[in-house]
């Protein structure tokens, strides 16, 4: 419920349109003006309607008291964006660094909360989306690629990552070195994943000679070397690729002595 901000304020103009003379009778009806009123900074407006929306929701949650836990977490996941959307009202007005910087820790606090379902941090995610964007919260944004790929939805991984990065980051045959290291370790396990087995640990040695200074990066990227190294050993003993097994997680343990 109550998802695709980027989408409304891509159609703001028609939606704003559609509305006029409307029945606002839904939470949806409430929660899409109440964006588009935050994306014009009409906070009365877009307080109003958080108001509104807030109370529709009390109503349908008190219904749903006893039903299935799908439909009771799905509204409080909207209650979340909606408190949410407050907090932005004051994020917009604030003219202090250090309150928006708290505010940022209390969002990423809470959402470390929420039940690890890439449908569930989209929402999230997209409500933020309207003060933050993705390129300046790549830490978030990983850990949401990350979900998805362990939840198996590859395809909605690489959608998200190429998003980030502005482009697929081996299309020339190896990694670009404007991408941030870790969206390119990120799109390396998804490659990995998708059966480029071979290809990603010739890509993950790249970027492991490529990363000097972020030392605990560069160990996560040993461990996994080591880890994919033994998942292709064979039932012959493979003296040159045992040696690289040791040789990478001797190397991140030298470098995090709590990665292995």
């Amino acid at each position: 419920m109550c998802s695709g901000v980027v989408s409304v304020i891509d159609s703001a103009p028609a939606i704003s349109c559609w509305f006029c003379g409307s029945v606002l009778d839904t939470i949806d009806n409430g929660y899409l003006l109440a964006v588009l009123n935050l994306h014009n900074n009409e906070f009365i407006g877009a307080r109003s309607l958080i108001n509104y929306s807030i109370s529709k929701l009390d109503a349908e949650m008190r219904a749903l008291a006893g039903e299935s836990y799908h439909r009771a977490y799905s509204c409080i996941v909207t209650s979340q964006q909606l408190v949410e959307m407050e907090e932005i009202i004051e994020y917009k007005q604030s003219d202090d660094p250090e309150r928006k910087d708290m505010i940022r820790l209390m969002w990423d606090n809470r959402l470390q909360g929420c039940k690890r379902d890439e449908n569930v941090w989209k929402e999230i995610l997209n409500v933020r989306s309207l003060v933050i964007n993705p390129e300046d919260d790549v830490d978030t944004y990983v850990q949401y690629c990350l979900i998805c790929l362990q939840n198996g939805h590859l395809k909605q991984a690489r959608k998200s990552l190429i998003n980030l990065m502005g482009c697929d980051p081996f299309e020339e045959g190896r990694f670009s070195k404007n991408v941030n290291p870790q969206l390119v370790y990120t799109f390396i396990k998804l490659k990995w994943l998708e059966g480029d087995k071979i290809e990603s640990i010739e890509h993950l040695t790249s970027l492991y000679e490529f990363v000097n200074k972020n030392f605990l990066l560069k160990a996560r990227i040993a461990t996994k070397l080591g880890l994919w190294e033994f998942e292709l050993l064979e039932d012959d003993i493979d003296e040159v690729r045992i040696a690289r097994i040791i040789r990478n997680l001797t190397s991140a343990t030298k470098l995090n002595l709590s990665s292995y």
